[in-house]
C-alpha cells in the first residue's frame, strides 16, 4: 500500500516497524542459500497519492483512479520517487530479482473492462505537450489515429522506458541482477 519495509530516506516506512525487515529477510535468505526476491507494488500506492494528490492517476473528469488502492501516474514526480527507492534497495541489499507488481495495469485492466486507459493529470498532459508541440494531449482522443498515438506513447513511456530506468538502477549496483 506504499510502505517501505526498510529504513528509507525516499519512501514512507511502515509505521509499525522499528527494524529493517527487508534487511533481515535478505540476510536469512542468503544464509539459507536462497536467492532473495524483492517485491515492489509500482502503481498502487496509497501513501503517495494521499500525500501528493497530483501524483495520482486521474480520469478525463479529473477524478482519482482507485481500484482497491489508489493508482499512481508514472509521468510526474512519482516516477523519480520510484527510481529513488530502486536506488536505495539495490545499493543496500544483495537481492537477485525484483518482482515489479501492478505494472501497466491500466492497459490491461482498464482497457479490457471498457474504462479509459489514459491518465489526464497535469504531468501527463505536460509530458505529451512537450514531446508533441502543436498536438495538444486533450484534443487527440476523438479520432482513432490520435487515440492510437497516445496509447502507444503511454505504453512506451510508462512501461518500456520506465522498465529500462528500473533495470538501469538495479544494474548500477548489482550488474548480475
Amino acid at each position: 500500500w506504499g510502505y517501505a519495509f526498510y529504513p528509507s530516506e525516499v519512501g514512507v516506512r511502515h509505521p509499525h516497524l522499528d527494524f529493517d525487515l527487508l534487511g533481515r529477510e535478505v540476510a536469512a535468505a542468503r544464509k539459507l542459500g536462497m536467492s532473495p526476491v524483492c517485491y515492489y507494488s509500482l502503481q498502487f500506492n496509497n501513501q503517495c497519492v494521499l500525500k501528493h494528490p497530483d501524483w495520482g492517476w486521474v480520469n478525463e473528469k479529473g477524478e482519482q483512479q482507485k481500484l482497491r488502492w489508489y493508482m499512481t501516474c508514472l509521468d510526474g514526480p512519482y516516477r523519480d520517487y520510484v527510481l529513488g527507492m530502486m536506488e536505495e534497495i539495490f545499493s543496500r541489499y544483495p537481492i537477485d530479482e525484483l518482482f515489479l507488481d501492478i505494472f501497466g495495469i491500466q492497459f490491461h485492466l482498464f482497457h479490457s473492462s471498457g474504462r479509459n486507459p489514459f491518465c489526464f493529470c497535469e504531468h501527463t498532459e505536460r509530458a505529451w505537450n512537450q514531446e508533441h508541440p502543436g498536438d495538444a494531449y486533450s484534443n487527440g482522443f476523438e479520432e482513432r489515429e490520435g487515440w492510437q498515438r497516445r496509447y502507444q506513447w503511454h505504453q512506451a513511456r510508462t512501461m518500456g522506458k520506465m522498465l529500462d530506468q528500473v533495470i538501469g538502477a538495479a544494474r548500477r549496483h548489482r550488474p548480475e541482477v
